[in-house]
């Protein structure tokens, strides 16, 4: 079922996750999930009722998932599948950049606000829109606000060099290959063979619909682990 869902003209994140779940747990309901992101997103949304600007309703979105509800960086062993896994991670409130980016992609998304993943290598954002700006968020540290000029250095002290499509907006189809990719690095971490070959499967159904990506860790690279220097 996966492959096939790779194989689509069209992948959205989030129905590709939530297949992604059923992978692990084959009886996996992927109703509550559903429920626990509108649920996110309907306090939110009776939360901006009473802001007047859209940047400050933006800013809502990391002050109650994070600050409120303290969703952020991954607990434990970092490639743990529990950081992974959508659903674990919606229950934890703790995982992966991509994980949590996604949470923050699909509140904003019921919203009606636009948003965008920024793939950085081993280290995704996000990037939300108001009032003709746009604000990068980095639900990994507690839905800080970056800097274009702050994930440059974040490339520089981990020895990445530079290239434009880390800083543009990522669709959703190489977001999906790389949480692939995640989950089969974890996979062989714990030396399951065989469920990082199924998932390699995924991964290569879902190559035929990539642009290039730059030389070496590039947009559909996975998250790399805690990077060599001081995370932006």
């Amino acid at each position: 079922r996966l492959v096939r869902y790779a194989l689509r003209e069209t992948v959205e994140l989030e129905p590709a996750l939530l297949l992604l779940a059923r992978f692990g747990d084959p009886e996996f309901d992927a109703r509550p999930v559903q429920r626990a992101l509108d649920s996110l997103a309907a306090e939110l949304l009776e939360r901006s009722r009473h802001v007047a600007s859209e940047l400050e309703r933006v800013r809502l979105i990391p002050r109650y998932l994070s600050g409120e509800l303290g969703f952020g960086g991954s607990i434990g062993d970092y490639h743990d599948p529990a950081n992974i896994q959508l659903q674990r991670v919606l229950q934890r409130k703790a995982g992966m950049p991509l994980t949590l980016c996604a949470i923050y992609l699909f509140v904003a998304r019921r919203m009606g606000v636009r948003a965008a993943i920024v793939p950085l290598p081993g280290h995704v954002m996000l990037r939300l829109y108001a009032d003709g700006k746009s604000l990068i968020i980095d639900p990994y540290h507690r839905g800080h606000e970056r800097t274009e000029r702050e994930c440059r250095r974040y490339l520089e002290q981990n020895g990445m060099g530079f290239s434009a499509l880390y800083l543009r907006d990522a669709g959703d189809r190489p977001m999906f290959k790389r949480q692939v990719a995640n989950l089969a690095r974890s996979a062989e971490k714990r030396g399951l063979k065989r469920e990082a070959q199924e998932l390699s499967l995924v991964a290569r159904a879902l190559e035929p619909k990539l642009s290039a990506a730059p030389a070496g860790r590039g947009p559909g690279s996975p998250e790399g682990g805690p990077s060599r220097g001081r995370r932006t």
